[in-house]
């Protein structure tokens, strides 16, 4: 391990301190990706597979490793699966719950769990910004759970989904607020054949 993926792990472990202090959680889990394949790449070979990924990927999976590994000495829960991603294991803690869940996460497609018992807090922004049902739909133009039906549409290039070609956002948003969800969307016939498969791959990432 290398001085660069020292420095970015200690950066984490700043930003998860200064969040401890502000906050004050009662219970708390670190998730990380597992690395290598998932049941994702089942789906589509060519998920998350590109040049920005590939360079990242063997200075993530060190800053992961040493990152985890910190935490986990200290005392703290840290979870990783094979085969599944860190947000598939923190959509299944936070609605297997009955207890109020704030998710630490600036990533969009998280912002589809959020309800009245589930919310988000993104520290990058400052003052830091809290997704709850109302502000998810003032950011995003749609409410928590159509995010995922959003981002299928436009796609979401930090997450590897390449959404429909010729549609962006405010396409995306357009047409979910006329037809209400993807189903109807595609029930509607407005989309070309291509660009119907696109959609559907796209939802199912």
């Amino acid at each position: 391990v290398g001085n660069k993926e020292v420095a970015a792990a200690l950066l984490a472990l700043n930003m998860f301190s200064k969040d401890f202090k502000e906050f004050h959680p009662l219970h708390s889990c670190f998730v990380f990706d597992y690395p290598g394949v998932n049941f994702r790449h089942s789906i589509d070979e060519s998920y998350k597979c590109n040049h920005a990924v590939d360079e990242q990927a063997t200075f993530k999976q060190y800053q992961t490793r040493l990152t985890a590994h910190l935490l986990a000495l200290a005392g703290f829960n840290v979870v990783q699966r094979q085969g599944v991603e860190a947000d598939d294991i923190i959509a299944s803690i936070a609605l297997s719950t009955d207890q109020q869940v704030t998710i630490f996460t600036g990533d969009k497609d998280l912002q589809q769990l959020v309800t009245e018992k589930v919310s988000t807090v993104d520290t990058r922004q400052k003052p830091a910004w809290r997704g709850i049902p109302e502000t998810v739909e003032q950011r995003y133009g749609v409410p928590p759970n159509r995010i995922a039906h959003l981002l299928s549409l436009m796609g979401d290039a930090n997450d590897g989904v390449s959404g429909v070609s010729g549609v962006g956002q405010k396409k995306a948003i357009k047409l979910l607020k006329e037809y209400g969800s993807i189903k109807g969307i595609i029930k509607a016939g407005v989309l070309s054949l291509e660009q119907e498969d696109q959609l559907r791959t796209s939802y199912k990432l």
